[in-house]
């Protein structure tokens, strides 16, 4: 799937950013991964040193191995439903509007869109040590249409992308405001 089969760009549009979530998010996701491939070890330890003859019978070790692997599949499940979340999740700004792409579960998508000239505040935050030492935050844009606020979790360098989105705002406002009087 491309891009441009999600937003359907205008002839006259540009993007300008197409933006995820800072990748650290991801880290505990993986931790928790990892953590996670390591608790069939940890049982099958426990089970060898409460039944040291629970392998060798073939009904036991066939009932543990399919139970080790029902596990398997479903953390790895798991884990390609969190990365499908966040990497399907972005937001596009272009020359004319901002596009929020919200990948809901793995059959689930919703796309919202909203017109540059209709945004009225944008605020950018970033709060904590990590958050200020790798400088990613959040951005919330205003608006008073049918979605009142877009929120644009934990982005790179929200502080300069509020800026360069208050000025492509400012730009398209010139020009709608110029399509009114012609």
């Amino acid at each position: 799937m491309h891009l441009y089969d999600l937003i359907h760009k205008k002839k006259y549009e540009r993007v300008m950013h197409v933006l995820r979530r800072h990748p650290i998010t991801f880290v505990p996701s993986i931790l928790l991964f990892l953590l996670l491939l390591t608790v069939p070890s940890v049982v099958g330890f426990l089970l060898e040193t409460a039944d040291p003859d629970i392998m060798t019978n073939n009904n036991s070790r066939a009932l543990v191995v399919l139970g080790a692997s029902f596990y398997y599949l479903a953390i790895f499940a798991f884990i390609y439903a969190r990365f499908i979340d966040y990497y399907l999740d972005l937001w596009v700004i272009t020359n004319d509007r901002i596009v929020d792409v919200n990948q809901e579960g793995l059959f689930a998508r919703t796309i919202a869109e909203l017109d540059l000239y209709k945004v009225q505040d944008v605020t950018s935050n970033i709060k904590g040590f990590f958050h200020t030492f790798l400088n990613f935050g959040d951005l919330h844009i205003q608006t008073a249409g049918e979605r009142s606020r877009f929120h644009f979790k934990n982005v790179r360098d929200p502080h300069a992308l509020r800026k360069e989105i208050q000025e492509l705002v400012r730009v398209d406002r010139k020009h709608h405001h110029a399509e009114v009087l012609d």
